[in-house]
Order: structure tokens, then C-alpha cells, then sequence
């Protein structure tokens, strides 16, 4: 039995890593786009942003319905429309706009994929160890990515890129046929849809829920901001090979395999806030450490240590919306303001790159993470209160 369940959170690890695969090679994404499309790097990275926001919208209008949801249906559905429009992007370069639709209705698709596949984990009994695989999945797949892509960059082309992604959307629909629940999660007390609403309105704007979700949502705003440019500062700033960054970002990405794994082991041994607040005070180090470098070494323990503590701090903040409502709503919630933060963070650093180059926006993403440490004690001190009321309502 527990090899089994063992067997599914790596399966549901892999589907929700699909469903993200556009955050995972960011760095290559942003550059191809620049180099093969000929787009501003304020373009690339509004291209960017755009596809996490349709993600977010997406994601925030399934919280408040989410137990209400077939999951399943919703996965398969959106990862067919991601799949469409993946492969569009690669063919409509030409035209900024189109090129930017195209990204958008993707991140629809993926968007709402995601947050089936996060809503089913935090039904689990061990929603802590699950997002852990998650991460680990996540940052395994984003290092052989981030590895790959250069070397077949220059053979396949910008389409190949995006065919690529379009065919691994198609693989997530066939996954999610078979791992997500395709029932709704109702409890026998809620007669209709709008007690339902109004139990996850409830909920969600609950004091600990709304700590937790902003912590996230900063959390994400300046990984992702520091991560879109990570690639450009060593080529760019630093003159380094585009080979040795494409090798020191797959090793960065491979340390979040064992970040992700060290949730799976600990779960909530040390409880949420401990964790929490090691995996973003070295956050902050190591984009201090980017900020500062002026070779391949502190360049690369830099970009080592945000690998390995993104993946390592992710799990705790989302297994904290799974405690507050089992049933998925915080967690959906989650995924918006998460997913927010990732379409705002090359938004961000796009806009600061022009303001003040690639240190503006380490600069921007350290304080970010300094008011996601803030909201931590805060978080602490309302959870258990927060956890009395959703139980009492649901």
C-alpha cells in the first residue's frame, strides 16, 4: 500500500509539473524569444507575465467553486486548449500580439490544470510530503529542461520549442484522465451551490488563510522576477559562456530535488514556521550573493542556494492552505495569488532592468522576500483559529 502511494505522489508530481512547464524553463523562454523572435526583453518578459495572469484569473474563479468542480473533466479540457495554443506561439512570432494572445490562452489552460491538480493533492492525508514530491518533480524536470533546450535550441528552433510543450500538454490531459477524482467534494450539510459559495467565501478571507496567501504570493513574485533574468546576468553582466550557465542552472534546478525531497522526509516535524523561515532568510542570502557576484563562482553558489530553498520553502506555504480547508479552496486561492506572483515578477523585473539594470531587480526581489518573512508570525498566529472556523463550517 505505501508503495502505492508512493507511486501516485510521483505520478501527480509529474502532472502538476507539466502544468507549469512554462515557469520551469523561464530563463530559456525569455531568451529564445528575445533571440530567435527578435522581441524587447520588456516584450519577452510582458509575454511572459501574460501567460501567468490568464493562469491566475483562472485560478481565483475555481476557488470559490471549487468543491463543486469535476476536477478531472476541468484538467483535461484546459491542457487541451494549453496544447492548441503552445503550438500556435511557435508560428505567430511575427506578430507581437497574436504571439501574446496565444501565450495567454495558454497559461488558461495551464492555469487551470494546476489548480486541479493542487486542489486534488490537498484532499490527501499527507498534503505536506505531497506538495514535496511536487516540488521535487518540479525542479528535476526544470533542470533537464533548462539543460537540454540550449543544446537543441539551435537545431529545433523557437517552434520546436513550443511543439515540444504542446506535446507534453497532451501527455498531462492523458495523465489527469487517470489520476484526478472526477467526483465533487460535498459535504452532506451544504444543500446547494450557494451555501457552497458562501462556505468558501468564508474561508478564504479568513485571517490566516489571507497571511499565507499574500506570504505566497510575494514568495513567488520574487523568485520568479530574479529567475527570468538569472541567464541574462551571468551572459550579460558577468560575460559568461551561455554553456557553463545553461550547466550551473541544471545543477541549480537539480538542488531542488533534494529541496523538494527535504519536505517529503521532514513533513511537519519541525512544524511550518521553522522551515518556513530557514528556506527564505537563505533565499535572501543568495540573491544577495547574485547581486554581488563578479564571477562563475558566487554566481553559481547563488543561483545554487535559491535552487535548492525555492523548492524547499514552496511545499510549507501550501500545505498550510491544504490545513486550512482540506477541500481545496485555500489552496485554489493560493494558486491565484502564487500564479500572480509569477506573472508579476518578469512584469516587475522586465520594467526594473530599464530603470536600473540586472541589479534593480535582485534588489526588488530581496525586499520581497523580506515582506514574505514578515507574514509568517502573523500567519502563525491566526492559523489555528482560522483552521477552528473552516472546520466549523464545512
Amino acid at each position: 500500500m505505501g508503495f502505492q502511494v508512493s507511486a501516485r505522489m510521483l505520478w501527480m508530481g509529474l502532472l502538476g509539473s507539466i502544468t507549469v512547464l512554462p515557469v520551469l524553463i523561464l530563463p530559456n523562454l525569455v531568451g529564445s524569444v528575445v533571440d530567435e523572435l527578435g522581441f524587447t526583453e520588456t516584450q519577452a518578459s510582458v509575454a511572459a507575465s501574460l501567460n501567468f495572469v490568464a493562469g491566475a484569473i483562472i485560478a481565483l474563479v475555481m476557488a470559490f467553486r471549487i468543491r463543486s468542480l469535476n476536477l478531472q473533466k476541468i484538467a483535461i479540457g484546459s491542457l487541451l486548449l494549453a496544447a492548441v495554443s503552445d503550438f500556435l506561439s511557435g508560428y505567430t512570432g511575427d506578430n507581437v500580439y497574436l504571439f501574446m494572445t496565444m501565450r495567454a490562452l495558454a497559461g488558461l489552460g495551464q492555469g487551470a490544470a494546476y489548480t486541479a491538480v493542487m486542489s486534488s493533492i490537498a484532499r490527501t492525508s499527507d498534503p505536506d510530503r505531497g506538495y514535496g514530491m511536487l516540488m521535487t518533480m518540479q525542479f528535476g524536470i526544470s533542470a533537464l529542461g533548462l539543460y537540454i533546450i540550449p543544446i537543441i535550441l539551435p537545431l529545433a528552433g523557437i517552434q520546436g520549442m513550443f511543439v515540444g510543450l504542446s506535446l507534453m500538454d497532451i501527455i498531462g490531459a492523458v495523465m489527469a484522465f487517470q489520476l484526478l477524482p472526477s467526483e465533487r467534494s460535498i459535504n452532506s450539510n451544504v444543500q446547494d451551490e450557494g451555501d457552497l459559495s458562501h462556505v468558501e467565501w468564508k474561508v478564504i478571507f479568513s485571517g490566516g488563510a489571507i497571511m499565507v496567501i499574500l506570504g505566497l504570493c510575494f514568495l513567488e513574485t520574487a523568485m520568479t522576477a530574479q529567475f527570468s533574468f538569472t541567464e541574462r546576468v551571468a551572459t550579460q553582466r558577468l560575460t559568461m559562456d551561455p554553456e557553463t550557465v545553461g550547466s550551473i542552472l541544471a545543477l541549480a534546478s537539480l538542488l531542488g530535488i533534494p529541496g523538494g525531497f527535504g519536505c517529503v522526509l521532514l513533513g511537519t516535524k519541525f512544524g511550518r514556521a521553522i522551515p518556513l523561515f530557514f528556506g527564505l532568510g537563505a533565499s535572501v542570502l543568495g540573491i544577495a550573493l547574485m547581486a554581488i557576484a563578479e564571477g562563475p563562482i558566487m554566481y553559481a553558489t547563488s543561483a545554487y542556494i535559491l535552487g535548492f530553498t525555492w523548492a524547499f520553502t514552496l511545499p510549507y506555504f501550501q500545505a498550510a492552505q491544504a490545513e486550512l480547508d482540506p477541500h481545496g479552496s485555500v489552496v485554489a486561492a493560493g494558486s491565484f495569488s502564487g500564479t500572480m506572483g509569477n506573472a508579476a515578477g518578469p512584469g516587475l523585473a522586465g520594467m526594473a532592468v530599464l530603470i536600473g539594470g540586472y541589479n534593480a531587480v535582485l534588489l526588488m526581489a530581496g525586499i520581497m522576500m523580506l515582506i514574505a518573512i514578515l507574514c509568517i508570525p502573523n500567519f502563525i498566529l491566526k492559523v489555528k483559529k482560522s483552521v477552528v472556523n473552516s472546520q466549523a463550517i464545512v
